[in-house]
């Protein structure tokens, strides 16, 4: 079974960016930037010990991956698609 995560953008000022993860054990706030090709992106959370790596993959498509590097390392990617 797939559970819920959402990510919604909540401010955009030019390549910066600002936004919530909700997920079933809360929610966390993040902060991030599109690189200049403005196709790749990272986002970063203040309460997580990891960031985001992504790419805009088309107009309602992105691909993510989290990289933790602590004691209890952990990858994972996802694609993530706009829902209107």
């Amino acid at each position: 079974m797939l559970v819920p995560k959402i990510v919604t953008i909540t401010e955009q000022q030019d390549r910066r960016f600002r936004g919530t993860f909700s997920y079933p054990d809360g929610t966390k706030n993040f902060f991030g930037v599109i690189y200049p090709d403005n196709k790749s992106f990272t986002w970063v959370s203040s309460n997580s010990h990891g960031f985001n790596h992504g790419r805009i993959l088309g107009k309602d498509k992105i691909g993510a991956c989290y990289v933790e590097t602590w004691e209890q390392a952990t990858v994972g990617c996802a694609t993530l698609e706009r829902q209107k």
